[in-house]
């Protein structure tokens, strides 16, 4: 009996009709985000690399794609341009694409569904939390027969008994953040649940959310995707945070204080090399949705419960359609944050024209602030007093920061001001919510 799980053929020719013809690989990627959907290593590892050329070159013919792949290492390691050669020649044309990917693709499904069969079989001899193997199953078989039947196949009311249930239990919990006072009155970080965090440049919104992956990384797992500046930049910045050392973020201090630079790292090394596993950075290079919808797919599918990608503006898009991307893009996130219980943070900036916090301002249109259940606005400004108030009392207090709660569709803040310095330890330090100079105090 044939293996119903791997269709090798149909992934040639897949393979192929990406080698001779560019302008099917937009469509071959919306069936196929990622390349796990292939059975055969050699053929996941050249589906990365036509997907990276696609979008860094403006074409190319077997002598380009043989040098690319030798300068990237990779020649050998997909069966050599020999094998290339020959996927080019199972297809005379590139017209059944999408065809060819639909067979890969219900082949993926089909090893899904035999890999939860040893789950169960796993779950059901020997000890272990049944409950935990059980939902995971389910959430991936809820995810393959929606996309065949397109209907939410699961019963509403064993849904809200799930919540509640796992909410007892601590299976289901909202992520706390670095800022105590503004993850109360937000409760932002909850499964399945979007989170819009703008500040305009120079306001720390960057080194705020390298915090917020270091603290929740200590209860939960957590992951980053940087579209601006390499790993090794990130991972300075949490350095530098976590010794409280700000120099470390400038090559020169480090070159006259090479002792402490030493240091530093030496009594992190451990952590730094465990956090950097959570950083996935892209150094400035050209990324679209789908990228970013692959890794999010990726990391939820691993059990991370904290996506953030900083900052979603540096996409590119593919089309002048960008509402529509920008919609589909979020659509297909939010639907992987429920399916897998984790929170997403997407950092942006105001647009060029706003220039007070509003909703209104953000940049990237009108989609993220629409759908996201909360959006903050860090912004930066000089030393300022303000009368605060927090549960234990009230104060007057210097500030260079403000949190603005636009929208906290789960919390009790919305409209609120979070009054908060950024220190000379790169972190941000709440003070208390910014109350009106009237008679007595006001929230």
């Amino acid at each position: 009996m044939d293996d119903l799980t791997k269709n090798i053929n149909a992934e040639g020719g897949v393979l192929g009709s990406m080698i001779i013809d560019r302008n099917c690989i937009s469509d071959v990627r919306s069936i196929l985000k990622d390349d796990f959907y292939f059975s055969k290593i050699e053929h996941r590892i050249l589906y990365n690399f036509l997907c990276t050329l696609s979008d860094t070159a403006d074409g190319w013919d077997l002598v380009i794609m043989r040098d690319a792949l030798k300068e990237q290492g990779l020649l050998d390691a997909v069966g050599g341009i020999e094998y290339v050669i020959h996927l080019a020649h199972t297809v005379p044309t590139a017209a059944n694409a999408i065809y060819y990917a639909m067979l890969v693709e219900k082949a993926y499904k089909r090893r899904r569904i035999a890999e939860h069969s040893e789950t169960l079989r796993t779950a059901a001899t020997s000890p272990g939390d049944v409950h935990a193997a059980l939902q995971d199953v389910l959430r991936d078989i809820h995810e393959l027969t929606g996309d065949i039947f397109g209907v939410d196949t699961i019963d509403g009311a064993e849904a809200v008994e799930r919540v509640i249930d796992d909410s007892i239990f601590h299976r289901r919990r909202v992520i706390r953040m670095p800022w105590s006072i503004t993850s109360r009155l937000s409760a932002a970080l909850q499964p399945g649940t979007v989170t819009i965090l703008c500040g305009s440049p120079g306001a720390s919104k960057s080194f705020a959310a390298l915090e917020l992956l270091a603290f929740v990384q200590e209860e939960h797992s957590a992951a980053y995707f940087a579209l601006e500046d390499s790993k090794v930049f990130h991972l300075m910045r949490l350095l530098a945070q976590r010794t409280e050392t700000p120099g470390l973020t400038n090559p020169e201090w480090i070159e006259h204080n090479p002792e402490i630079a030493k240091a530093a790292y030496s009594e992190n090394a451990d952590w730094l090399r465990k956090i950097g596993l959570t950083i996935e950075a892209d150094g400035g290079g050209t990324v679209h949705y789908d990228t970013l919808e692959a890794w999010a797919l990726r990391k939820a599918r691993a059990g991370v419960k904290l996506l953030i990608i900083d900052p979603i503006t540096a996409v590119q898009h593919k089309t002048r359609q960008s509402w529509t991307e920008d919609n589909d893009f979020l659509q297909q996130l939010k639907r992987i944050s429920v399916d897998y219980g984790a929170a997403v943070v997407l950092v942006t900036h105001p647009s060029k024209l706003q220039v007070m916090p509003g909703m209104d301002g953000l940049a990237g249109g009108a989609t993220f602030s629409r759908f996201a259940q909360t959006v903050l606005w860090l912004e930066a400004h000089d030393h300022k007093t303000s009368d605060v108030q927090w549960p234990c009392g009230a104060d007057t207090v210097s500030h260079n920061r403000t949190f603005h709660l636009l929208k906290t569709r789960l919390g009790l803040g919305q409209g609120l001001r979070i009054a908060a310095t950024f220190t000379e330890t790169l972190r941000l330090i709440e003070h208390g919510v910014v109350v009106k100079r009237k008679q007595g105090y006001e929230l």
